[in-house]
C-alpha cells in the first residue's frame, strides 16, 4: 500500500492537473465565446443587410409593377384617342372632299402663277392631292392628270 504522504502527493498532483485543465478549458471557453460573439455580430449585420435588401427589392418590384400598369393604361388611352381620331376623320372626310374638289379643279398649268414657278405650282397641287387621299377623297383627284 501507499503511504499517506504518497496519497497526498497524488491528490495534490491530481488537484493541480484538474486546476490546470480547468484553466485551459476556461481559456478555451472564453475564447470560444469571444469568437461566437464576433460571429453573432457579423451574423446580425448580415441579417440586417438581407432585411434591407428584401425591403429594397419589394419597393423596386412594387415600383416596377406600378410602371407597367401605367404603361398599359397609357396604351389603352392612346388606342382610345386613335380610335376617336379615326372616327372624327371619317366624319369630317366627306365634308372636306368638296373643298378638295374645288382646290383640285382650280388646277391650270397655263395660269400666271403656274408659269412663274412651275415646280412650286406642281408641288403645291401634289400636296393637295396627298391631303385628299388621307381623307379618302382619292376619287376626287380627277382634275389632274
Amino acid at each position: 500500500m501507499t503511504s499517506p504522504t504518497e496519497n497526498e502527493r497524488v491528490q495534490t498532483r491530481l488537484v493541480a492537473d484538474i486546476q490546470q485543465s480547468t484553466n485551459v478549458l476556461e481559456h478555451l471557453v472564453s475564447g470560444l465565446t469571444d469568437t461566437q460573439a464576433a460571429q453573432i455580430i457579423k451574423l446580425r449585420r448580415a441579417v440586417r443587410w438581407v432585411a434591407l435588401g428584401l425591403v429594397l427589392d419589394m419597393a423596386l418590384t412594387g415600383g416596377g409593377v406600378w410602371l407597367v400598369q401605367k404603361a398599359y393604361q397609357n396604351s389603352d388611352r392612346i388606342t382610345a384617342n386613335q380610335d376617336a381620331l379615326r372616327v372624327r376623320q371619317a366624319r369630317s372626310g366627306p365634308a372636306l372632299c368638296g373643298l378638295y374638289d374645288v382646290l383640285l379643279d382650280s388646277y391650270n398649268p397655263q395660269s400666271p402663277s403656274a408659269k412663274a414657278d412651275p415646280a412650286s405650282y406642281e408641288q403645291s397641287f401634289a400636296q393637295i392631292e396627298s391631303g385628299a387621299r388621307v381623307f379618302g377623297c382619292a376619287h376626287h383627284t380627277k382634275g389632274r392628270n
